[in-house]
């Protein structure tokens, strides 16, 4: 007979098979039965380990699942059970978010803050400025922290949870380079920061997850402290937000590590430890297996198992083209460490999830053709049933990696939602859940016409991603290019802003991007580069006042933009624009389509969706290469929407500035 904890953990983790909306396909999958008996073997064996024998830390709760929401928040009822860390969570807005009414409510401490990687409200600047306060504000909090050894779980868990997820965040977004190839071996400084936030990473995950057991030591908090310099993280982040003004930084790699659940990944590295107690090297996929790879690591040190950590830069999303994926990976074999040292090789090479299983038979094959004589484990923490399926009938591209052997040491079924998309994982389905509901609420708070359509966009793009959409779209169903059409910002229209002129929405909205008193002080060489950008577009007359340069119709919108990219270059943009530029957007195209003839001119597109597609790589007002945010698209059809139900009037500029 099984014991209790053997049947409680095995019923809390399979709860991810029985919600609603989530494909439980038993029966349904080649090797399904046997994936499903593996994991119940695995169940069994984790049961004995002492942390749940035993009822230690969030194990003493006999639902310890439900302590967590499906995306891994933690949850309580109220604010006050977090006792010192009560602070933290009131000291910035969004730190945390309600759920449910006064008598059913739950706290979740993983607020919008948490998830802002994911927030399509936000510029990179923005993103890493909240990360940046994160994780100062967590570590004064850890340096003032009067220490328990009993409630961890809400005193210290909460907060290092927030400072774990920022410097992973942090550490993806630096190392994004490496997915495309741009490794930077000979590059010291961006080595020596990788390694220096490698170790930030790995501390801070340990130390949530002892907190979760109510295990951090004064020891463990005071590593943390040495290992996370903040100089060093200022470094980074001025450094991330450098490159992303002068363009040489994706917005789209600051992404969040892939929604986790804390039991799932805490059980799964137990496990792992146990069952292979003398691995000497552990090989990360990031950025889902980020957390995982860094925990795993840092347990085996504990141990007091020497083993190395090193994260392979293989993404599949990353690289559209298979020439360019045989030469990254070509590389990826010559900067791999050498680890002859070790008298008999074994490697560890670890993921959250197992995806079609394409990227981690890539990485099999290259730590193969490194390391000769490596006995290797692969593993994932959780069986991806679906991607499975679709891996096994892709005659096609034959990948046979995905096979029960990967899901030997899988302790839960990843959840996925069949009506939503074939391939969703319904945690990060939740994550983007939670972000819409909060605007859905911010909605409703606002006073002003402009941010009730900032809000209405944002959680628009949360719930309507372009990606999802574009498939659909066509010249019947869809307008998919504003270029020389009156939706452009660049059509000619008389726009008077805050007591000024302007010939176009284009010249408006650059205009407010400076200050003129900057404009007016601009040296002789920054002014020569700007006439000969003016000399390129074929005008001869020269500017020696650039004060009137965006209110002047005899500069085309071209020429403006040009300008405006060259003065953001030379750290002109005002300071706070990310923090205003969707304000001023709303504001100036609430006044272009007031106009009666640009306002019949919109109602003639009826329902058509309005994509803002571009080639000039244009992702946050526009659609390119069939990725973007498309705002301006969002903003526009939002505006047409409010003139039919009659909430915008003809020259209807009351809500707009004068």
């Amino acid at each position: 007979m099984r014991s209790t904890q053997v049947i409680s953990i095995e019923n809390n983790v399979s709860l991810a098979l029985s919600k609603k909306k989530i494909l439980n396909a038993l029966g349904e999958y080649k090797f399904n039965k046997q994936i499903e008996k593996q994991i119940k073997i695995n169940l069994q064996f984790l049961s004995r380990n002492p942390f749940i024998k035993n009822r230690i830390g969030i194990f003493s709760n006999e639902d310890f699942f439900k302590k967590f929401s499906i995306a891994g928040s933690y949850k309580i009822r109220y604010i006050e059970q977090l006792g010192q860390a009560k602070k933290y969570f009131e000291q910035k807005k969004y730190r945390f978010f309600s759920k449910g009414g006064w008598r059913h409510q739950e706290i979740h401490t993983r607020g919008p803050r948490y998830i802002i990687a994911n927030d399509l409200g936000f510029s990179v600047v923005q993103k890493m400025k909240i990360l940046q306060e994160d994780i100062l504000d967590g570590l004064e909090y850890l340096k003032s922290y009067i220490f328990s050894k009993t409630n961890q779980i809400n005193e210290l868990a909460p907060v290092l949870d927030y400072i774990k997820n920022a410097i992973i965040t942090l550490f993806n977004a630096y190392t994004n380079r490496e997915k495309l190839g741009q490794l930077e071996t000979t590059n010291q400084v961006y080595q020596q920061n990788k390694k220096a936030l490698k170790h930030s990473a790995c501390e801070a995950t340990f130390c949530y997850y002892q907190s979760l057991l109510n295990l951090v030591t004064e020891n463990d908090i005071d590593n943390l402290l040495k290992n996370v310099k903040s100089g060093l993280l200022l470094s980074i982040i001025e450094s991330i937000k450098t490159e992303f003004k002068e363009f040489k930084f994706s917005s789209k790699a600051v992404v969040r590590p892939e929604a986790s659940h804390p039991i799932i990944l805490m059980s799964h590295v137990h496990l792992i430890v146990e069952r292979h107690p003398d691995i000497n090297v552990v090989f990360g996929l990031p950025s889902g297996g980020t957390e995982l790879a860094c925990l795993i690591h840092k347990y085996y040190l504990t141990r007091g198992v020497s083993n190395d950590l090193f994260f392979l830069p293989i993404s599949l999303h990353s690289i559209k083209n298979q020439t360019a994926t045989t030469i990254n990976y070509n590389k990826i074999v010559e900067i791999l460490p050498d680890l002859n040292s070790f008298h008999s090789l074994k490697g560890l090479l670890i993921d959250d999830n197992s995806a079609t299983g394409s990227t981690m038979n890539i990485a099999k094959e290259i730590l193969l053709k490194k390391y000769l004589h490596i006995s290797l484990i692969c593993t994932v923490a959780e069986a991806d049933l679906t991607r499975i399926k679709i891996n096994i009938e892709d005659k096609e591209k034959g990948h046979s990696f995905a096979n029960p052997i990967l899901f030997n040491n899988s302790v839960g079924v990843l959840p996925i939602s069949k009506i939503i998309n074939s391939k969703h994982d319904l945690k990060e389905v939740s994550e983007c859940r939670s972000l819409y509901s909060f605007y859905l609420k911010q909605i409703k708070r606002t006073d002003t016409l402009v941010n009730q359509i900032k809000m209405e966009i944002i959680a628009d793009s949360i719930e309507a991603k372009t990606e999802f959409i574009l498939p659909k779209l066509n010249a019947h169903n869809a307008i998919l290019t504003f270029k020389h059409t009156f939706l452009s910002n660049f059509y000619a229209v008389p726009i008077t802003y805050k007591d000024r002129y302007y010939p176009s929405v284009e010249h408006a909205y650059l205009a407010q991007k400076f200050n003129e008193k900057d404009l007016a002080s601009l040296n002789s060489k920054q002014k020569r580069e700007l006439n000969d950008i003016l000399k390129m577009k074929g005008i001869i007359i020269q500017l020696h006042d650039f004060r009137n340069a965006f209110k002047d119709i005899n500069y085309a919108s071209g020429v403006l933009k040009r300008f405006s990219n060259k003065l953001k270059s030379w750290g002109l943009e005002v300071s706070n624009w990310d923090d205003h530029r969707l304000d001023i957007m709303i504001e100036l195209l609430l006044k272009k389509f007031s106009k009666p003839e640009f306002m019949s001119l919109l109602l003639e597109t009826g329902n058509k969706v309005l994509i803002e597609g571009n080639t000039w790589n244009d992702t946050y007002w526009g659609v390119c290469d069939g990725s973007g945010k498309n705002y301006l698209g969002r903003i526009i059809m939002n505006i047409r929407r409010k003139i039919i139900r009659g909430e915008i009037r003809t020259d209807d500029t009351q809500h707009g500035p004068g």
